[in-house]
């Protein structure tokens, strides 16, 4: 092939079809190539994980399009978290671990983007017993609000939840431990904006577990998916990810959507012990 030393030499015309529209246009190819650059640059900027509840699970399953059409009536049924407070000196019926456990609830309770209204822990009013008797039903909250950790208190405490059938559900059946259950909102209610997973996990891990420091009796906090919710949501999610992370992150919300898919109905493990 004969070289050409002079551009002003080279015969235009040669070549196929798009050979000449290459190197006949480089200018305007070079200056389109970079226009398109700078418009994936600027929109891979404000690329951000986004771990929403909905986008985890299988949309596609007849059981999830159901759920997602009955959506309103099934609040907190679906996105939430559950914290397992374990008493490794004894059982649950301690006055010391009953106040510790106490301050643990309200921590989560105040946490924003909690559905409080759904919230169910041993601690809360909304946990009550209902019985039948000749003259109609009876119910009161498992702890009463004058609960002052007496011996006859935590007496009435073990009979409340034998009364309200909470072995297996919010207390554990070697009555070790109990369970706080914590539905999650799609917004937080105070600014309307989604709920940050992110700082939900950090939020868990710094304030709830900040409770178990100076517990005495000691405790053990089991948080099954507290950790994979910030992996999920991608540790500072505003920032650009490089194709590496993008890859990780994706990774990771496949093996949460698989939890989120495997969970189902039933018996659950925590530390050992069962709930259902």
């Amino acid at each position: 092939m004969k070289v050409i030393a002079d551009a002003s030499d080279f015969d235009r015309n040669s070549g196929n079809r798009l050979e000449r529209l290459i190197f006949n246009h480089r200018l305007g190819l070079v200056i389109a190539c970079a226009l398109v650059s700078v418009f994936l640059a600027f929109h891979a900027s404000r690329l951000v994980v986004n771990a929403s509840f909905e986008r985890m699970i299988p949309q596609s399953h007849p059981y999830i399009q159901h759920y997602l059409e009955n959506k309103s009536d099934l609040r907190g049924l679906g996105n939430s978290v559950r914290i397992v407070v374990e008493n490794t000196a004894g059982d649950i019926y301690d006055a010391r671990f009953l106040k510790r456990f106490s301050a643990i609830s309200d921590a989560v309770y105040l946490l924003p983007g909690v559905d409080r209204a759904r919230m169910k822990s041993l601690m809360l009013p909304s946990v009550r017993w209902v019985e039948v008797t000749e003259v109609g039903f009876r119910d009161a909250p498992v702890v009463p609000a004058d609960f002052d950790g007496s011996p006859q208190a935590i007496e009435a405490l073990r009979a409340n939840v034998r009364r309200g059938n909470l072995l297996g559900s919010l207390v554990a059946t070697d009555q070790k431990s109990s369970m706080i259950f914590v539905p999650l909102l799609d917004a937080v209610a105070d600014t309307g904006r989604a709920l940050d997973y992110d700082r939900l996990s950090r939020s868990l891990d710094t304030g709830v577990r900040f409770q178990v420091k100076a517990a005495s009796p000691p405790v053990l906090i089991s948080m099954p998916g507290s950790r994979q919710i910030r992996r999920c949501s991608g540790e500072g999610s505003a920032e650009c990810l490089d194709a590496w992370q993008a890859f990780r992150c994706a990774v990771t919300l496949r093996r949460c959507s698989r939890g989120v898919r495997q969970e189902g109905t039933g018996v659950k493990r925590a530390g050992g012990r069962a709930y259902r």
